[in-house]
């Protein structure tokens, strides 16, 4: 059975019609990404996109002036992250949950 993600895509482009055209090239490069994302970048269905990093990878090798950040909400409650994309390269950022110790004093 797949692993399903919650995928969402943000770009910070010059224009909308480069933003269009950056997920456009995108949906056309992996089909993974046009059943995850509608042609906004905004999230379509839970899917399982394993190839997401070299895609995007890819794509943003093709516009290298651009910053691609794709979110993704696993199905894990703590699956929960931000993948940052730049002429090729990638920074990830994985969520933590912190819980406060005990503190008498905030009892109520």
């Amino acid at each position: 059975m797949a692993y399903l993600t919650y995928y969402s895509l943000i770009i910070e482009s010059q224009t909308p019609t480069q933003h269009m055209e950056a997920v456009a090239v995108l949906r056309k490069l992996s089909d993974d990404a046009s059943y995850a994302l509608f042609a906004t970048g905004d999230p379509k269905r839970w899917w399982a996109w394993y190839d997401h990093e070299d895609d995007m990878r890819q794509l943003s090798n093709r516009f290298p002036d651009m910053l691609f950040t794709l979110s993704g909400n696993g199905e894990q409650h703590d699956d929960i992250w931000v993948k940052y994309f730049k002429a090729g390269r990638m920074q990830a950022s994985y969520a933590t949950i912190v819980l406060d110790p005990f503190d008498e004093t905030k009892l109520s």
